[in-house]
Formats: structure tokens, C-alpha cells, sequence
């Protein structure tokens, strides 16, 4: 797992590691909505936390490296829209070593329903095992970037060959 320093503030802090331990099991996944997630998106609080504090530090999970065609994973979906828009989208998270896809939302079969994405939208995507690291990510992320993101979602992954 890759760290990186940044200041959270503390409340922030809390919701995270209460998100995380209270999250759901490590099974398949299933196309409901992850409680808590909205279409709308997600945009994190601005850090009020004391300066001379040192940094707290921001863990992310790893995906999935090698999905595999009809598998049941947990979608981050970072954003949809215009080319420049997925591209922003791919090299936020590439520099925390991520490497996002850009796919038509019926490939995440189950995203499209869950986020109340329209059929045929083209959207940016990481894949996870479970909803513990899903959540986790976004969260980290979230707070790392202070932008934005779709949402997550069980889905089934196509388009993988």
C-alpha cells in the first residue's frame, strides 16, 4: 500500500476510520447501491486542522490488476463526460499508482442503475474486490484531492478481452 502525507481535519479523520470498520463483508458483490453512496458527487470537507500538527497519513488499497471477464467487483466511478474530463480523471489517481479504465457504463454491468448513469455514458473506473477497499479508496482519495467522483457499485465487469 502507498502512503502519503496530508492534513485532515479531525472529524474527517474519524468518519473515515468509523467508514471503515463498519463497512460490509468481503463477498460478491451484487448490483445494490453501497449504503451511503448518491449519484451525486462527492466532494470532500476543507481541512481546518492545525498546521503545526504533523500530517496524518492516508492509506490506499490496492485494485484489482487483472479483473477477469463476467467477475463480481465493487466500481469507484470517477467521472463521466467529455474526453477531457476522463483523462483529468486518470491522471489524478495515476499519481498515487492507480491505472483507471475508460469504459461505456454497460461494461460495469449494474454502475449504470446504481449511479443513475444513462446507458451508452462513457465513464472512468477502478475496480475493487470487496466494498471495504472500494470504500476505502474513495474515501482516501476524496480527501486527498478535494474533488470529486461519481460514486461506487457492485457491478459484473465485461468488456475485459
Amino acid at each position: 500500500m502507498r502512503r502519503i502525507p496530508t492534513l485532515l481535519a479531525p472529524g474527517l479523520l474519524l468518519g473515515l476510520v468509523l467508514a471503515v470498520a463498519g463497512c460490509g463483508t468481503d463477498g460478491p458483490a451484487d448490483p445494490v447501491p453501497d449504503p451511503g453512496v448518491s449519484a451525486a458527487p462527492v466532494r470532500a470537507g476543507a481541512s481546518d486542522g492545525d498546521p503545526g500538527q504533523a500530517p496524518d497519513e492516508i492509506v490506499f488499497p490496492r485494485d484489482v490488476t487483472s479483473p477477469e471477464q463476467g467477475g463480481q467487483y465493487v466500481a469507484v466511478v470517477l467521472a463521466m463526460g467529455s474526453q477531457d474530463e476522463l483523462d483529468a480523471s486518470l491522471a489524478s489517481v495515476s499519481q498515487y499508482g492507480y491505472m483507471a479504465g475508460i469504459s461505456d457504463v454497460a461494461c460495469l454491468a449494474g454502475a449504470g442503475d446504481v449511479l443513475g448513469l444513462d446507458e451508452g455514458a462513457v465513464v472512468s473506473s477502478l475496480l475493487f474486490a470487496n466494498h471495504r477497499k472500494a470504500r476505502a479508496f474513495a474515501d482516501a482519495y476524496v480527501a486527498a484531492e478535494d474533488g470529486l467522483m461519481v460514486g461506487r457499485a457492485s457491478v459484473t465487469a465485461y468488456c475485459l478481452d
